[in-house]
C-alpha cells in the first residue's frame, strides 16, 4: 500500500483496494464464486426456457378438462421429482387419447388362453410339414 501511495482510513476502502488488486491478478469472471452465480443463473434460464417452451406447447393442443388434483402442464414445479412425474402423466395421457382415437369403434379381441392354445397342437411334437417343403427337399436330395 506504501508503494502505492494508497492511504486508507476505513476498512470499506481497505476492501474496495484489495478488490482492484484480487481483480488486476484474477478477472472477477473467473473467480470461483462468480462461476457458481453463472452455474446457477444457466440453470435458471434453462429452467425458464423449458416453462416458456411447455406453455407454448399447452397453448397449442386442443382444451380438454383438466382434473383438480393435476397441476397445469403451464407450470413447472419447483421439485424435479414431481415435473417429472407430471411428464410421465401428460405422456402417459396423450398416448390414452391417441389409442382410444385409433381403436374408436372396434373392439379388441382377447388372445387365445393357454388351454385352447395347447388344444390346437400337441405341445412336444414337432409342427406339421408343409407338403411343399417336402417336395422341395426330396428334389434337393436327388440332385
Amino acid at each position: 500500500m506504501k508503494a502505492n501511495k494508497i492511504r486508507i482510513h476505513s476498512e470499506s476502502e481497505f476492501l474496495e483496494h484489495l478488490l482492484e488488486i484480487l481483480g488486476s491478478v484474477t478477472p472477477v469472471d473467473q473467480w470461483p464464486s462468480q462461476a457458481e452465480k453463472k452455474a446457477g443463473k444457466k440453470r435458471r434460464v434453462a429452467q425458464a426456457r423449458e416453462i416458456a417452451r411447455a406453455q407454448t406447447a399447452a397453448a397449442d393442443r386442443p382444451t380438454a378438462p383438466a382434473t383438480a388434483d393435476e397441476p397445469s402442464a403451464a407450470r413447472m414445479p419447483a421439485a424435479w421429482a414431481e415435473h417429472a412425474r407430471m411428464i410421465d402423466r401428460a405422456v402417459d395421457t396423450d398416448r390414452r387419447r391417441r389409442r382410444e382415437e385409433a381403436l374408436a369403434g372396434t373392439r379388441p379381441l382377447a388372445p387365445p388362453t393357454l388351454h385352447e392354445a395347447l388344444n390346437r397342437r400337441p405341445m412336444f411334437l414337432p409342427p406339421p410339414r408343409d407338403d411343399a417343403d417336402a417336395e422341395t427337399t426330396v428334389r434337393e436330395d436327388d440332385a
